[in-house]
Protein backbone atom coordinates (compact mmCIF):
# COMPACT_ATOMS: atom_id res chain seq x y z
CA UNK A 1 0.00 0.00 0.00
CA UNK A 2 2.80 2.17 0.84
CA UNK A 3 4.65 1.54 -2.07
CA UNK A 4 1.55 2.15 -4.69
CA UNK A 5 1.18 5.42 -2.69
CA UNK A 6 4.21 6.83 -3.89
CA UNK A 7 4.24 4.97 -7.07
CA UNK A 8 0.74 5.83 -8.64
CA UNK A 9 1.34 9.91 -8.05
CA UNK A 10 4.79 9.77 -9.72
CA UNK A 11 3.41 7.78 -12.64
CA UNK A 12 0.05 10.06 -13.42
CA UNK A 13 2.75 13.24 -12.81
CA UNK A 14 5.43 11.69 -15.35
CA UNK A 15 3.05 10.88 -17.88
CA UNK A 16 0.89 14.41 -17.45
CA UNK A 17 3.82 16.47 -17.69
CA UNK A 18 5.15 14.27 -20.84
CA UNK A 19 1.29 14.27 -22.02
CA UNK A 20 1.78 18.63 -21.70
CA UNK A 21 5.79 17.97 -23.41
CA UNK A 22 3.87 16.29 -26.72
CA UNK A 23 0.86 18.91 -26.63
CA UNK A 24 3.83 21.74 -26.96
CA UNK A 25 6.17 20.24 -29.06
CA UNK A 26 2.81 19.16 -31.80
CA UNK A 27 1.76 23.22 -31.39
CA UNK A 28 4.96 25.38 -31.19
CA UNK A 29 7.73 22.77 -32.95
CA UNK A 30 9.01 22.94 -36.58
CA UNK A 31 7.11 19.89 -38.76
CA UNK A 32 10.57 17.96 -38.87
CA UNK A 33 11.33 18.18 -35.50
CA UNK A 34 7.59 17.43 -34.24
CA UNK A 35 7.98 14.40 -36.88
CA UNK A 36 11.08 13.28 -34.85
CA UNK A 37 9.79 13.07 -31.99
CA UNK A 38 6.48 11.72 -32.44
CA UNK A 39 7.87 9.03 -35.42
CA UNK A 40 10.02 7.52 -33.20
CA UNK A 41 10.08 4.86 -30.07
CA UNK A 42 10.11 7.29 -27.45
CA UNK A 43 6.66 7.14 -26.71
CA UNK A 44 6.31 3.88 -26.33
CA UNK A 45 9.61 3.69 -24.04
CA UNK A 46 8.24 6.60 -22.45
CA UNK A 47 4.73 4.34 -22.00
CA UNK A 48 6.50 0.89 -20.93
CA UNK A 49 9.39 1.97 -18.83
CA UNK A 50 8.26 5.40 -16.59
CA UNK A 51 6.23 2.78 -14.28
CA UNK A 52 9.14 0.06 -14.34
CA UNK A 53 11.65 2.74 -13.30
CA UNK A 54 9.36 4.45 -10.67
CA UNK A 55 8.04 1.36 -9.30
CA UNK A 56 12.27 0.43 -8.50
CA UNK A 57 13.32 3.73 -7.81
CA UNK A 58 10.59 3.29 -4.63
CA UNK A 59 11.35 -0.11 -3.67
CA UNK A 60 14.82 1.22 -3.40
CA UNK A 61 13.48 4.49 -1.13
CA UNK A 62 11.00 1.70 1.02
CA UNK A 63 14.01 -0.49 1.19
CA UNK A 64 16.27 1.98 2.69
CA UNK A 65 13.34 3.67 4.54
CA UNK A 66 12.93 0.13 6.60
CA UNK A 67 16.68 0.22 7.78
CA UNK A 68 18.03 4.04 8.37
CA UNK A 69 16.81 5.32 11.70
CA UNK A 70 16.76 8.90 10.31
CA UNK A 71 14.56 10.26 7.86
CA UNK A 72 16.97 12.25 6.30
CA UNK A 73 19.79 9.84 6.18
CA UNK A 74 16.85 7.69 4.59
CA UNK A 75 16.46 10.19 1.89
CA UNK A 76 19.74 10.45 1.18
CA UNK A 77 20.97 7.41 0.36
CA UNK A 78 17.66 6.35 -1.56
CA UNK A 79 18.90 9.12 -3.59
CA UNK A 80 21.79 7.80 -3.84
CA UNK A 81 20.63 4.27 -4.47
CA UNK A 82 18.54 5.85 -7.48
CA UNK A 83 21.39 7.40 -8.94
CA UNK A 84 22.53 4.03 -11.54
CA UNK A 85 18.65 4.43 -12.88
CA UNK A 86 19.26 7.89 -13.73
CA UNK A 87 22.58 7.50 -14.90
CA UNK A 88 21.96 4.82 -17.28
CA UNK A 89 18.49 6.85 -18.60
CA UNK A 90 20.90 9.93 -19.37
CA UNK A 91 23.52 7.70 -20.70
CA UNK A 92 20.77 6.37 -23.15
CA UNK A 93 18.95 9.42 -23.80
CA UNK A 94 22.14 11.61 -24.74
CA UNK A 95 23.30 8.54 -26.77
CA UNK A 96 26.28 7.43 -24.64
CA UNK A 97 25.12 4.20 -25.17
CA UNK A 98 23.41 3.08 -28.54
CA UNK A 99 19.85 2.00 -27.97
CA UNK A 100 18.52 -0.56 -30.18
CA UNK A 101 15.47 -3.02 -29.49
CA UNK A 102 17.67 -5.45 -28.30
CA UNK A 103 18.92 -3.47 -25.53
CA UNK A 104 15.39 -2.21 -24.72
CA UNK A 105 14.00 -5.56 -24.04
CA UNK A 106 16.91 -6.40 -21.84
CA UNK A 107 16.74 -3.75 -20.28
CA UNK A 108 12.46 -3.65 -19.73
CA UNK A 109 13.08 -7.26 -18.12
CA UNK A 110 15.87 -6.39 -16.27
CA UNK A 111 13.99 -3.64 -15.13
CA UNK A 112 10.62 -5.95 -14.23
CA UNK A 113 12.43 -8.07 -12.23
CA UNK A 114 14.32 -5.68 -10.19
CA UNK A 115 11.02 -4.74 -9.92
CA UNK A 116 9.53 -7.92 -8.64
CA UNK A 117 12.60 -8.93 -6.81
CA UNK A 118 12.24 -5.34 -4.99
CA UNK A 119 8.51 -6.12 -4.04
CA UNK A 120 9.54 -9.63 -2.95
CA UNK A 121 12.35 -8.78 -0.41
CA UNK A 122 11.36 -4.77 0.61
CA UNK A 123 7.62 -5.86 1.58
CA UNK A 124 8.76 -8.13 4.38
CA UNK A 125 10.97 -5.27 5.33
CA UNK A 126 8.59 -3.00 6.47
CA UNK A 127 8.03 -2.77 9.97
CA UNK A 128 3.94 -1.02 10.69
CA UNK A 129 5.08 -0.89 14.55
CA UNK A 130 8.06 1.19 13.76
CA UNK A 131 5.79 3.51 11.42
CA UNK A 132 3.50 4.15 14.26
CA UNK A 133 5.89 3.93 17.21
CA UNK A 134 8.60 6.02 15.84
CA UNK A 135 10.96 2.78 16.89
CA UNK A 136 11.86 -0.69 15.64
CA UNK A 137 10.00 -3.41 17.29
CA UNK A 138 11.69 -5.92 19.97
CA UNK A 139 11.75 -9.84 18.08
Amino acid sequence: GKALAALLPAIVIAYAVYALFLILIGVFAQPAIAAAIFGGPDLIVQVVYTPLVAALAVWIGLGVSTRASDIRVAQQLSLLGALPLLLGAAAMAYDVIHVDTKLLVIVGVALAVADVQGWRVVAPMFDRERLIAGSRSQP
